[in-house]
C-alpha cells in the first residue's frame, strides 16, 4: 500500500490487487473544530474527492458535530457498555457498577437514551422499591439509592459526552439511618 498527500487535507491511497492491477482511493484527513483527527473516504476519482473535501471543510467551519448521527440512535445498553469500558474501568467499585448496570439494563436496556424521562426513572424506582431481599425483607432506601445514584451518574456522563441534551431528574429516597435507641449501662456491660 502506498499513500501520499495530494493537497491540503486530501490523500491518495494506492494498493495492488490480487490480479496485479493497482487500485486508487482518496481520503480526507483533517482536525475538526473540537481538535479530533478525522478521516473520511472521498471516492475513487480526484474530482469527487475535491468536492467531498470542500464539503467537510465547510461543515467543519460551521462547527457541525460529526458524531451527532452516531449518537441519535444510541440505546441505553450501548451507552452502558461504553460507560463500563471508558469511565468505570478504573473504579474500585467496578464489580458493583457492573451489577447495578445489569439491573438498569433489565429495565431500560433497549430504550434510546433520549427516551429516558423522569417518568421512566420513577417507574424504575417503584419497581426496585417493591421487591424483597432473599430473606423476604423489603429493600432498604439506601440500597435503592445506590442504584439510582449509578443511573444518575450514567445519565450525567451522557450529557457531558453530548449523547443527550439534558438528564432527567433522578430523585433519591430519604434514607433513615438513625438508631432506634442507645444501650443502657447494664446492656453495655
Amino acid at each position: 500500500m502506498h499513500e501520499q498527500r495530494i493537497e491540503k487535507h486530501l490523500y491518495e491511497r494506492k494498493h495492488q490487487m490480487a490480479t496485479g492491477e493497482w487500485s486508487r482511493s482518496y481520503y480526507i484527513r483533517l482536525k475538526d473544530w473540537k481538535g479530533i483527527r478525522r478521516v473520511w473516504p472521498a471516492g475513487n476519482t480526484l474530482k469527487t474527492a475535491k468536492a467531498k473535501r470542500a464539503e467537510y471543510e465547510h461543515r467543519n467551519a460551521l462547527r457541525e458535530d460529526f458524531d451527532l448521527a452516531k449518537v441519535k440512535g444510541m440505546t441505553f445498553t450501548t451507552w452502558t457498555d461504553i460507560y463500563l469500558k471508558k469511565h468505570a474501568v478504573k473504579k474500585k467499585s467496578l464489580a458493583e457498577d457492573q451489577r447495578m448496570v445489569g439491573v438498569l439494563r433489565e429495565f431500560s436496556g433497549s430504550m434510546l437514551l433520549s427516551q429516558i424521562t423522569r417518568t421512566t426513572v420513577e417507574e424504575f424506582k417503584q419497581l426496585r422499591k417493591n421487591r424483597q431481599t432473599w430473606r423476604g425483607d423489603p429493600v432498604s432506601d439506601a440500597y435503592c439509592n445506590r442504584e439510582l445514584g449509578c443511573l444518575r451518574h450514567i445519565l450525567k456522563l451522557a450529557v457531558e459526552e453530548g449523547m443527550i441534551e439534558a438528564s432527567p431528574l433522578v430523585k433519591l429516597y430519604k434514607e433513615n439511618n438513625a438508631r432506634d435507641r442507645a444501650l443502657t449501662e447494664e446492656e453495655y456491660q
